[in-house]
């Protein structure tokens, strides 16, 4: 199903995804399934599947940028997974909000903002 809509409706520059679309969007970049560049991760995981286990080594997952949301009260996914989640990628960001496992008072508007604009202007010079 994925692999269809990307051909029909892409390419996308990134993706932003929750929880298992989250892990499920790292297992994808790793293998380099989708072109995508970013990817705005929410209480994501590393893949517990054996199959996946060398994608999700510090560092493997190269070419994507990726920015993390971390709950530190997140009782779904513990906030030490999402961090070890976030190490597989060769360029990440992080940021932590005090709720659960999606942030309930504020978003993270400004570093998003910032987040995105390193891509576009990456993206501008090509």
């Amino acid at each position: 199903f994925l692999v269809e809509f990307v051909e029909k409706h892409g390419p996308f520059d990134g993706v932003i995804a929750h929880s298992q679309g989250a892990a499920m969007s790292g297992i994808l970049a790793a293998k380099k399934l989708f072109p995508f560049k970013f990817a705005i991760l929410i209480s994501g995981f590393p893949s517990r599947a054996l199959i996946h286990q060398d994608l999700m080594r510090k560092n493997e997952i190269k070419g994507v940028s990726s920015f993390h949301i971390i709950g530190l009260k997140d009782d779904v996914i513990p906030p030490e997974k999402t961090r070890e989640y976030a190490d597989a990628f060769e360029t990440s960001e992080i940021w932590t909000h005090s709720g659960g496992h999606m942030p309930e008072e504020s978003w993270p508007i400004q570093e998003l903002k910032d987040f995105l604009s390193k891509f576009l202007a990456t993206r501008n010079k090509l």
